[in-house]
């Protein structure tokens, strides 16, 4: 099974404000694949294709994770790998709690090393809004909205997730969940 470990977008009215900004850039022109609501979320680590054994040894790792609540405000908007060719479009957080979200993800991965599970790339924070699939030209236009805030939200829960491919997008499915204090 496809699997990840990440932290979702809890709050409603976050999720309303990041789904409400997708209908403004698409009835803008944009053309590029909106994420759902229940796929907004902070990807902590991929782990790609486990087994139910490995899934099982990854339970135990993350078992007794704990951290306290972090406090995020949902502000800014990007692009992965840049402006000018853009893949990913999404939305950041405050600085405040940025450092924070690092620090849970380098635990994450330094609890799953040992099972042999490696980051491919530095962890940025970061919710993704669209994927691009067709070049579009330059977007830069977006960064009228780099200080737009969507909201606040109290992440306290981590989940390792399951990622079912369709045509229709991925469906996602909650394997095991951790909570903080």
């Amino acid at each position: 099974m496809r699997t990840f470990v990440a932290v979702e977008v809890a709050s409603q009215d976050a999720i309303k404000s990041m789904l409400d900004f997708q209908k403004t850039l698409l009835n803008s022109g944009l053309r590029a694949k909106p994420v759902g609501a229940n796929q907004l979320h902070f990807t902590l680590m991929f782990l790609g294709e486990i087994n139910e054994t490995m899934l099982d040894s990854i339970k135990s790792k993350l078992a007794d994770l704990k951290f306290d609540p972090i406090q995020v405000t949902y502000t800014g908007i990007g692009a992965f790998p840049s402006l000018k060719f853009a893949r990913v479009i999404w939305v950041g957080v405050d600085p405040d709690s940025a450092p924070r979200l690092i620090n849970l993800a380098k635990e994450v991965e330094s609890r799953l090393n040992t099972l042999g599970f490696r980051s491919d790339k530095q962890f940025t924070p970061h919710i993704t809004l669209f994927r691009v699939k067709e070049r579009i030209k330059n977007i830069a236009s977006i960064m009228d909205f780099k200080d737009k805030v969507f909201g606040t939200d109290i992440l306290n829960k981590i989940k390792v997730k399951k990622s079912v491919l369709t045509p229709n997008g991925p469906v996602y499915s909650d394997l095991f969940v951790v909570g903080s204090e």
